[in-house]
């Protein structure tokens, strides 16, 4: 039987959950601080509920003594908020504090990890100091680059990108803007007309790296064939 033609339009789930931009920006500093501290109330929460109705179902089974030992209790713990992560990063994309900061987990095409990301970066938090990790000169947590995986951003305007973030050299040192402008641009052989030595004020071929002065033009000192004589050399 063919559809009502009156019938509202129907979406795919994939239409309707687009992955963010690639161009989406990276999460702040500030954001993933808060992140943490806001996850960790939030997680103690959780894992808090969860041990309660575990208790409960142990007592009633007749157990009452598995919290008596403090090393079961760490690991019982450490396993509840990595719980935490699974269920709310897993499902969503997101954890509550994530939601509060206007962040999100993606992976490198912009969309909610697959499973095995999600269980990779919420184990990696065990790490000893992985926390604080983004501190770096990336802003990229250890857990974030073992899994595949990036924080972004659906309220910041600018900053480092989604894409940026996946490149080899990303936020590797680099020459700043002044430093790029005193070099001035790259010199490029030319078949145009015979220039003029910036600093001999010798006429010269388009298309010489160097003149006889000394001057380097593929130098990042600056150097650059005119186009007319300078003044000085007249």
């Amino acid at each position: 039987m063919s559809e009502s033609p009156y019938a509202p339009p129907k979406a795919k789930v994939a239409e309707t959950l687009p992955g963010l931009p690639l161009s989406t920006p990276l999460a702040s500093g500030w954001a993933r601080f808060g992140n943490y501290f806001l996850d960790w109330f939030f997680g103690w929460i959780f894992s808090w509920l969860l041990a309660v109705l575990a208790a409960m179902v142990l007592g009633a089974l007749g157990n009452t003594t598995w919290n008596h030992n403090p090393w079961l209790n760490q690991l019982i713990g450490m396993a509840l908020f990595t719980v935490y992560y699974l269920v709310f990063e897993g499902v969503f994309g997101w954890t509550p504090a994530k939601l509060i900061t206007g962040t999100r987990v993606v992976d490198e095409a912009g969309c909610k990890p697959v499973f095995p990301k999600i269980l990779g970066r919420s184990l990696a938090r065990s790490v000893p100091l992985e926390p604080f990790s983004f501190l770096g000169a990336t802003g990229i947590g250890w857990h974030d680059r073992w899994s595949g995986t990036r924080v972004v951003s659906i309220r910041r305007q600018s900053g480092p990108t989604l894409a940026e973030s996946f490149q080899p050299d990303f936020r590797r040192e680099k020459p700043s803007a002044q430093e790029t402008a005193a070099a001035g641009p790259r010199w490029t052989p030319s078949d145009g007309p015979p220039a003029w030595c910036p600093n001999c004020g010798t006429q010269i071929p388009a298309t010489v790296p160097k003149c006889g002065c000394g001057a380097d033009f593929t130098s990042a000192e600056g150097w650059k064939p005119l186009a007319e004589r300078p003044s000085s050399a007249a």
